[in-house]
């Protein structure tokens, strides 16, 4: 008797625990994985996009940005994409270039919007940082960038910081005494 009720309990349950299980659309302001955002072109080299970072606005809108390695340009940038409905669907917003050193912006950029005036920026000023360096690694900049429209528009503030490219043998990263690399 005990064993005909589990059966029948494990049938009538089990369409609705599979029912469950069924992948669905992405449900806008969830939690949810596997939703691309972007997808690098095929002739991409190396790992083609890294170090993905958000940030979400007070309005609750999120902006995105990553390391993108476009071959197709000639001085990489900084995608900028935002979302309003929750990170559900992201679009181009704008692309954070190089404005100064000629370079491209390559590595670890990184987005923090302001919780006060600060430096002659107003409260909610979007700041971000990252690494400008040559095409060959040979020297590096840490650098900063503003956007006083929530992302649109990006002005140049300032070099952080200076340091030469690290030095590599077949590719690995070594430590030279006396040689600081920026990263």
């Amino acid at each position: 008797m005990i064993f005909s009720r589990l059966f029948t309990t494990a049938v009538l349950t089990t369409p609705s625990i599979a029912a469950s299980l069924a992948p669905r659309a992405v449900t806008p302001w969830s939690n949810f994985n596997n939703n691309p955002v972007f997808y690098p072109s095929k002739a991409a080299t190396s790992w083609r996009t890294v170090y993905g970072h958000t940030l979400q606005l007070p309005d609750k809108s999120l902006l995105l940005s990553w390391e993108d390695y476009d071959p197709d340009v000639e001085l990489t940038y900084f995608p900028i994409y935002k979302s309003t409905d929750g990170g559900a669907t992201y679009s181009p917003l704008a692309r954070v270039e190089d404005q100064v050193n000629r370079w491209g912006n390559w590595y670890q950029p990184i987005l923090y919007t302001l919780p006060q005036d600060f430096g002659g920026y107003s409260k909610g000023t979007i700041l971000l940082a990252g690494v400008s360096t040559s095409r060959n690694l040979s020297e590096a900049y840490i650098v900063l960038y503003a956007s006083e429209n929530k992302g649109k528009d990006w002005a140049f503030v300032s070099r952080i910081v200076y340091g030469p490219g690290p030095e590599t043998v077949n590719g690995i990263i070594i430590r030279v005494p006396g040689l600081y690399p920026a990263w």
